[in-house]
């Protein structure tokens, strides 16, 4: 479900506030999955903490940054699994067993214009769509905390909102519902787990 919002984010924002190339929802920020019939105050209970949309201007080496500031506030002292980084539009490998920094490798970023997986540039600016709290530096994130003024905005959308504006603009069924399928795995945020023998 952490994947299907982060999808959610980068389609609504690309489509209605100015163009996404990434989008972040870290692990915990979500609580429980979409299953049945599903109505707006269910998607308060899987959203329940009433943030907002920031678009963030960040280059490619600050999106890597911001991927291994979640994962090492996952894999790290004291670690847990909610500030696990779930991006869309942005793919890699992890590994937890490499020091920090050096977690994910492989990044991929998808390119729109040609639908093709292209290499993450590290000089490249990218637009990113992600909740004040994570961009405040909230989990951990504290690259994205450091991205100066002139390159956020607050967009003061909530992401129960951009949720259901994504869920109405999907296929529907016969009696005219938006069909909600879970996504394909070539757009999940983690390619591939090197999971330690611990876990």
């Amino acid at each position: 479900i952490q994947q299907f919002v982060a999808q959610a984010y980068l389609e609504v924002g690309q489509s209605h506030y100015g163009g996404a190339d990434i989008a972040l929802q870290s692990g915990g920020g979500v609580r429980v999955p979409l299953e049945g019939e599903v109505t707006a105050a269910d998607l308060f209970e899987v959203l329940p903490f009433d943030n907002k949309l920031w678009r963030l201007s960040l280059t490619g080496a600050e999106a890597r940054a911001m991927v291994e500031d979640g994962l090492d506030a996952v894999f790290g002292p004291n670690g847990s699994t909610g500030p696990y980084p779930y991006t869309a539009g942005l793919r890699y490998d992890v590994d937890p067993t490499q020091a920090k920094g050096q977690r994910a490798s492989g990044f991929e970023i998808h390119h729109r214009e040609s639908n093709s997986r292209l290499p993450l540039e590290d000089s490249q600016t990218y637009r990113l769509f992600v909740l004040h709290f994570n961009a405040t530096g909230g989990d951990g994130y504290s690259t994205l905390a450091n991205i100066p003024e002139e390159r956020r905005l607050d967009i003061g959308v909530q992401d129960v909102d951009v949720v259901l504006t994504y869920l109405e603009s999907l296929p529907r069924d016969v009696s005219g519902l938006p069909i909600a399928n879970r996504l394909d795995h070539s757009l999940y945020s983690t390619k591939s787990y090197n999971e330690p023998a611990e876990y």
